[in-house]
């Protein structure tokens, strides 16, 4: 009976494609009710786990569905004054008798299309097609309640069954829950003329791209449009002409959204791989016995066709090979994009901080003097303030002195290409560590063939330096714990460990395909792992001296996991507290040479605004709340959909969830988890967004997020073989293995045909970078000068950024690059005597007196 309420509480909210609340209770009293009836479920709880995890995902996120925003338009004859949610924009223009509509939002008005950041432009090739079919169905955003109220009286015009809308050719339809949509740009006006002033009332549920309200349209098709854009987020209003949006005429961000439909907003951006994983264990159930009958007649092997490759992977020799191999094809890649598409330099203002501050390192000072205040203005980038008589980067030291390795050897560039290629080997060796040959291999192939991994680990940027200390931690913790596999975990071979004690390998608390041990303390074993503590622990404080919110935010969970779930006990990992102090204390010395103070940031010298939570004056742009948090995070899971992986939007996701929607997941599944959690959760409570070459803030938690996948990818090959064998059916692993492998080889090439072509024309001149501007003054072959470089158009980062990171820190250099500051150019040329002086416009150089 339980059973039964429970899937026709479930069958009519997946029917209804709608949260129901009364479904929902429903379906949460017949869980409970077969979890402590069922005999089955109580003897094993992880089955009773999963059943409970797959019934609140589903209800979760058909929650997220309900995500829905009210807008008011008042029209009167002299404007308008629209408010949604908490928003207000008025617009100052006539407004004459008109008819009222709405229209779909364009495929092009998404600000995050199946190829990410980049614009979608390949639209008639089949993978194209099916790129867009899945973006614009994850759901389609739909109309409810749209009502027109005047002096006179109102007139709903939302009734599905006969909609009073007159529309051209695209259609419109209705649903079960009263909301309406149309095809992608779709635009419908109501019969009704109506005259000023009036009322416009409308709810729009799961906003994406430009979602536009019409009124005042005239029999010429002109008329106005409040442009609603949660996905950037801002509300326009525009000039409309017959489904042609004109210029702005009216503007405002959405800063008080409701924080409501921010969660759901949120959710549904993360939950979207849910269907997704769901999808791939059908089809991975329902092909296996038609694969089976299919490759009867083709095989002459047995079911341990994969063994030989187990073994062959399991070697020392293949370890060694396949991760030197591994190192070369990633330092090949990051090396080509490096040097090919990002020029061998910075791309992005925060980088071009952290590039002279190594230059100051590499000097031997930890900051340079700072230029008379009467010159200052001419030197002026952004992150690099002026501190009294000290001139410094803003961001902690951490990744500075990384790239100092580099200034030293003439080679910056190549830096992160180094350390995030050594990361995925890191990868490698957790996986195979924690899980077995096969996730390490597979985990580290995803990585390789990620966009989000290549790109920002090809730039100048801090977190290809925070991967490669995080890795190193978990790396690290693994083998201080002494983390072994066993055949509970999925098919490989136990790794016995030699321990001093080894009567209860398989203790509960390892988790399961573990092995648990004791060690006698000060033997050899235990020496080992007592260095790999200490490595541990630096490598721990070395991440937070690069990037203290994403170390917190990491390296929580793995702290909790150390003091409560350790096989070895929280004492035995006092000595990583102090290999940690020693990149903390130079933190601390460091923040007092550079601020006075060892606890005063040096993002204080800059502004005020970097701090962690929410209040009035939490960011540059004023307030900032938890409905902004929670969008930060949905644009930044909405981008990582698409970019880790260069898949369709929703599926990268949905391999991550497998180990827990099956009820297969294991201690280390939870920890690996919890570290992707904690940099999605405490980058909520941070002000930017800052999306840049992807969902930047999440690059460190790639190990937990390409582990979790790889585990996921064999938890789809496992699952057949575990069900379909209680039917009888032959046991085959290789039959079982095609699926998986078939589905991933199609997702790679979906990544190299569509989505990767996307982002090289993306990243090429990079957030309007490129080296054309210092090629220019090489080639003039320039010595002892001073190069006055025009910023166009006024105040454009670029111009200026382009070159700075080529000045010598104590502006000692052959070439000293400054801002061009017109008739006042004089009073640097004092500080500069006897050099040749030039202007720079762009490419554009001359010689000025």
């Amino acid at each position: 009976m339980a059973g039964a309420a429970l899937a026709a509480s479930l069958i009519f909210v997946v029917a209804r494609q709608q949260y129901s609340p009364v479904a929902a209770i429903i379906a949460g009293v017949a869980t409970v009710v077969l979890l402590v009836d069922v005999a089955a479920l109580r003897r094993r709880p992880v089955w009773a786990a999963a059943l409970a995890l797959n019934v609140a995902l589903t209800l979760l996120y058909f929650w997220s569905w309900d995500e829905s925003h009210l807008v008011l338009i008042h029209v009167t004859r002299a404007g308008a004054v629209a408010k949604i949610d908490g928003d207000t924009i008025s617009m100052l223009q006539p407004v004459t008798a008109g008819q009222v509509g709405l229209q779909q939002a364009a495929y092009g008005s998404y600000r995050f299309q199946a190829t990410g950041e980049a614009v979608q432009n390949d639209v008639t090739t089949p993978l194209a097609r099916l790129a867009r079919a899945l973006r614009l169905s994850a759901p389609t955003p739909a109309w409810s309640d749209l009502a027109v109220s005047s002096p006179s009286g109102s007139s709903r015009l939302n009734a599905t069954s006969a909609l009073p809308l007159q529309s051209p050719p695209q259609s419109w339809s209705g649903d079960g829950n009263g909301q309406i949509s149309g095809g992608e740009g779709a635009f419908a006006l109501a019969k009704p003329a109506f005259v000023p002033p009036y009322t416009i009332t409308v709810r729009l549920s799961r906003p994406e791209g430009s979602q536009n309200i019409m009124f005042g349209v005239g029999p010429a098709g002109r008329g106005y449009a409040l442009q609603v854009r949660f996905d950037q987020p801002d509300s326009l209003f525009v000039r409309w002409d017959t489904g042609s949006l004109g210029p702005a005429v009216g503007a405002t961000e959405l800063r008080d959204m409701n924080l409501i439909a921010n969660l759901q907003r949120a959710t549904r951006s993360l939950l979207v791989a849910y269907p997704f994983a769901a999808l791939f264990l059908l089809l991975s159930l329902g092909l296996y016995p038609v694969l089976l009958g299919l490759f009867t007649g083709f095989k002459n092997t047995s079911t341990d066709d994969l063994e030989s490759v187990r073994r062959f992977v399991e070697r020392p020799r293949f370890a060694i090979i396949f991760g030197l191999c591994l190192i070369a094809c990633a330092l090949a890649a990051t090396g080509a994009v490096s040097t090919f598409l990002l020029d061998r330099m910075p791309h992005v203002q925060d980088s071009v901080a952290y590039l002279f501050q190594a230059k100051i390192f590499a000097g031997g000072h930890l900051n340079a003097p700072a230029p008379a205040s009467s010159v200052q203005p001419f030197f002026l980038e952004e992150y690099m303030p002026f501190y009294g008589a000290k001139w410094f980067s803003q961001y902690p030291p951490g990744h500075p002195l990384m790239l100092t390795l580099g200034v030293l050897l003439g080679a910056p560039w190549l830096v992160e290409p180094i350390l995030a290629s050594v990361t995925l080997w890191f990868v490698y060796l957790l996986g195979k560590r924690v899980y077995g040959s096969a996730v390490g291999i597979i985990a580290a192939l995803l990585g390789l063939s990620s966009p989000f991994w290549l790109f920002l680990g090809s730039s100048f940027m801090a977190h290809a330096t925070g991967l490669f200390f995080g890795a190193g931690c978990f790396l690290s913790f693994a083998l201080a714990e002494n983390t072994g596999v066993g055949r509970a975990g999925g098919g490989q071979t136990r790794r016995s460990v030699p321990t001093a004690s080894a009567e209860n390998p398989r203790d509960g608390r390892a988790g399961r395909g573990e092995t648990r041990g004791t060690v006698a303390p000060g033997s050899v074993q235990d020496t080992g792992k007592r260095q790999w503590v200490l490595v541990m622990g630096f490598c721990a404080g070395m991440l937070f001296l690069t990037r203290q919110i994403t170390a917190a935010g990491l390296l929580g969970p793995l702290a909790l996991y150390a003091l409560f779930f350790s096989r070895r006990g929280w004492k035995a990992y006092l000595p990583a507290i102090g290999a940690f102090c020693v990149p903390a204390v130079f933190l601390l010395l460091y923040q007092w040479v550079q601020m006075g103070g060892p606890l005063e940031s040096t993002y204080a010298a800059w502004s005020s605004h970097y701090t962690l939570g929410f209040g009035p004056d939490a960011s540059p742009s004023g307030p900032f709340t938890a409905a902004d948090g929670l969008w930060n995070g949905y644009q930044n899971l909405s981008m990582l959909s698409v970019h880790l992986y260069g898949w369709p939007y929703g599926v990268a996701l949905a391999f991550m969830a497998l180990p827990f929607v099956l009820g297969a997941a294991r201690r280390w599944d939870f920890l690996l988890l919890a570290s992707f959690a904690g940099i999605v959760g405490i980058h909520m409570l941070y002000w930017c967004g800052c999306l840049m070459y992807g969902p930047r803030f999440y690059y460190e938690a790639l190990p937990s997020i390409l582990l979790l996948s790889a585990r996921g990818v064999v938890e789809l090959f496992r699952l057949p073989l575990r069900v379909w064998t209680r039917f009888h059916l032959a046991s085959d692993a290789s039959v079982a293995a095609f699926f998986p492998a078939m589905l991933i080889a199609a997702l790679f090439i979906y990544n190299g045909r569509f989505y990767m072509p996307a982002q090289l024309t993306l990243y090429d001149k990079y957030n309007y970078s490129s080296n054309a501007e210092l090629t220019t003054v090489r080639r003039a072959h320039l010595h002892h000068a001073v190069v006055f470089v025009v910023t166009n158009p006024p105040g454009f980062w670029a111009s200026y950024g382009n070159v700075f990171f080529a000045n010598d820190p104590r502006l000692k250099g052959d070439i000293v690059f400054a801002h061009d500051m017109g008739v006042s150019n004089r009073i640097l040329s004092r500080f500069f005597p006897g050099r040749g002086y030039y202007r720079l416009n762009g490419t554009t150089l001359t010689r000025i007196s």
